[in-house]
């Protein structure tokens, strides 16, 4: 018995130290082998964390898999320049993935894309989706607050484009997004028990930033239908009146 349990304890200790390459290799070496080094149930469940510390996984090999499954939903081609701009933070990508917060990275890479093609109704039915989703972890504030740095990085260094009004919309989308995630934090369980004057601080700038918001579009700023439909602007309004952060 001493015996099976150090032979178990090897492959465990063997399996964070195979190449990533190798997995393959290893799973026609007997039915053990084949459940320990099976890949499946890590990307169905997406412990990108897990998979992390394979070595010869990287960042970009996460992004890659993640980037595949949002372009499989809607049929996408590969969008280069939507890489290279966000594999330029993979260490805030890292940051995601370790604190289990992975679905901070597929929103955005989702937003990003239908931004892109200026799919409106996709737009729409990703933020109700975020909004809507209390299957969500968050951690604590100190993780989660790393974690939305890739959204606020984005939003300050990677909107540049030939066209004013693309740009403003990308940022009415990522700033949304942004805002929503914030929402649904402030009412998760975990804050809760950990409430403290962190998240006041958070949860004032949060409100602050909507009435701005919702003032910039009473100016009109958002008035050419051609990159902002009506419907589209009427449901940005009204998502935003509802996550204001009671205090």
């Amino acid at each position: 018995m001493n015996s099976l349990l150090l032979n178990d304890d090897i492959l465990y200790y063997l399996k964070g130290h195979i190449y990533i390459n190798d997995y393959d290799k290893m799973k026609n070496v007997s039915i053990k082998h084949r459940d320990l080094f099976n890949l499946k149930p890590i990307l169905y469940n997406k412990h990108y964390d897990i998979l992390l510390t394979i070595r010869g996984v990287s960042i970009e090999n996460i992004f890659d898999i993640i980037d595949l499954n949002i372009r499989n939903k809607y049929k996408f081609k590969k969008n280069k320049t939507i890489k290279k701009k966000l594999l330029k933070y993979s260490s805030l990508l890292e940051i995601c993935i370790n604190n289990k917060n992975v679905f901070v990275i597929e929103y955005l890479i989702d937003i990003i894309y239908n931004t892109s093609k200026k799919k409106f109704d996709n737009i729409i039915s990703t933020i109700n989706h975020l909004y809507n989703n209390d299957k969500l972890y968050y951690g604590r504030i100190s993780n989660f607050c790393s974690s939305i740095t890739i959204i606020t990085q984005y939003f300050k260094s990677e909107i540049n484009y030939y066209n004013e009004n693309l740009e403003l919309l990308y940022q009415l989308n990522i700033a949304v997004l942004l805002l929503i995630t914030i929402k649904k934090f402030s009412i998760c369980n975990e804050i809760a028990i950990e409430y403290n004057i962190s998240h006041n601080n958070l949860f004032k700038i949060q409100n602050a930033k909507i009435t701005e918001y919702l003032e910039i579009i009473q100016q009109g700023v958002y008035d050419d239908e051609k990159y902002f439909k009506k419907y589209y602007i009427n449901y940005i309004v009204n998502i935003l009146r509802q996550i204001y952060i009671d205090m």
